[in-house]
């Protein structure tokens, strides 16, 4: 089997241009799919009715909540995927007049940013599910979690729910690494490079501050599973575990774009210093005119001020907002909560 036909588009790809829609209108679309299906399933096992009426415990009314959002994080993950891919064309659109690629090069990488191995994907998806569905481990050890006979409906469907979301996880990250890698390479491999213009690298940046914002939105989801105060500390546990995880992925995910760029902003620019040292030197030794000299060392500490990181302020301003977002959707979820105990408790 030759390697072009192991290469497939992600499902979310696949989907979208199926029902003609855009990452939003799918979100939506899936979310709307997935909770009707959640609402028939809690119907159909009576616990619906226990939750309308009042008659349901509390732990019915944390699992229900707890199903609404796995449910909404199924439909969110195919739509950041979706939208991480065209966020990834549109960079290297963007990055075209830096790569000096020629059109067929040109639309061979565009594709290539939605394509996928078919057998790395299936492995990505799996360690996904695997950690993911590991949350639970803890528990299980003091109790039969994964036993049907002794779960309800809702606790079967968040376990098929946290199995499925942990596959496309896996597979959604591993996607995202690649395209950001091979951006990060192909405009480290460009012939151009202006040290006194950064800003022809903004794309790459505003790749890497998606890929923290994704990674955030994620974690501000995660932290509404954050189990209440009866909750066993095994689930929590694990759901820290998957938060801290998420934080560092944040982290890599604004970086991993800029580093072949990184390395080659530094290389250039130490050859570049090593120059302006050498014509200092000849200046000097020439007794050149104090005009010359002073020109030369003004040009030599504006390519020390370079930065080695193609990122600007206000670009690192924005990633501190994004990643005030878990602490902001904690603060609100608690307090919502609060405001529900104080109303109705």
């Amino acid at each position: 089997m030759s390697m072009a036909a192991k290469m497939v588009r992600p499902a979310s790809v696949r989907l979208a241009e199926r029902l003609s829609v855009g990452p939003l209108a799918l979100g939506l679309g899936l979310a709307a799919a997935l909770l009707a299906g959640l609402m028939l399933l809690l119907a159909a096992s009576g616990d619906l009715a226990r939750i309308v009426s009042g008659e349901g415990t509390i732990e019915l009314g944390q699992d229900f909540r707890v199903g609404i959002v796995l449910a909404v994080m199924l439909a969110f993950l195919p739509a950041v995927e979706l939208f991480a891919i065209r966020r990834a064309q549109r960079a290297l659109d963007e990055l075209a007049p830096v790569l000096e690629l020629a059109a067929e090069e040109l639309d061979a990488h565009r594709l290539a940013l939605a394509r996928v191995s078919r057998a790395r994907n299936l492995r990505a998806g799996v360690i996904g599910a695997t950690v993911v569905m590991g949350v639970f481990l803890p528990e299980a050890i003091v109790e039969p979690v994964f036993d049907p006979r002794l779960m309800g409906a809702l606790h079967i469907a968040h376990r098929v729910m946290a199995a499925v979301l942990g596959f496309q996880a896996g597979a959604s990250v591993r996607l995202a690494v690649r395209n950001s890698r091979r951006l990060g390479r192909w405009a480290a491999e460009s012939g151009q490079l202006d040290l006194l213009d950064p800003t022809a690298w903004a794309p790459l940046a505003r790749v890497g501050l998606g890929n923290a914002f994704v990674s955030m939105g994620v974690i501000s989801l995660l932290l509404l599973l954050v189990p209440d105060r009866d909750a066993g500390v095994g689930l929590a546990g694990g759901l820290a575990l998957l938060i801290a995880a998420s934080l560092v992925m944040g982290g890599m995910g604004l970086v991993l774009p800029l580093l072949p760029v990184r390395a080659r902003i530094r290389a250039v620019k130490q050859a570049e210093l090593a120059r302006c040292n050498r014509r200092i030197a000849e200046l000097r030794r020439a007794s050149a005119a104090a005009g010359e000299l002073a020109d030369a060392i003004a040009y030599r500490g504006l390519v020390d001020g370079v930065s080695e990181w193609p990122i600007d302020v206000p670009q690192l301003g924005r990633f501190a907002l994004v990643f005030g977002l878990p602490l902001a959707s904690w603060i609100a979820a608690a307090l919502v909560e609060r405001l529900i105990d104080t109303a109705f408790g």
